[in-house]
């Protein structure tokens, strides 16, 4: 993984309707996506980007992941 990606887990709770937390592979300011990988799923189910997005973090938690 390059320099300016990083694996975070989403762990946010206090979703106002039931929703699932996936794991998102983000720039290492959390502020540009590349990729996620859908909950309940492992790292080879990874959906990349063809180009990064914008990623709001407003109002969720996450932990960053060893990697």
């Amino acid at each position: 993984m390059a320099n300016d990606m990083a694996v975070f887990r989403e762990t946010t709770s206090n979703w106002t309707v039931p929703q699932k937390n996936h794991t998102y592979i983000l720039s290492p300011n959390k502020e540009w996506m590349y990729g996620y990988v859908p909950y309940g799923k492992s790292g080879k189910d990874a959906v990349m980007l063809k180009n990064r997005i914008r990623f709001d973090t407003r109002y969720r938690t996450f932990t960053k992941l060893k990697g």
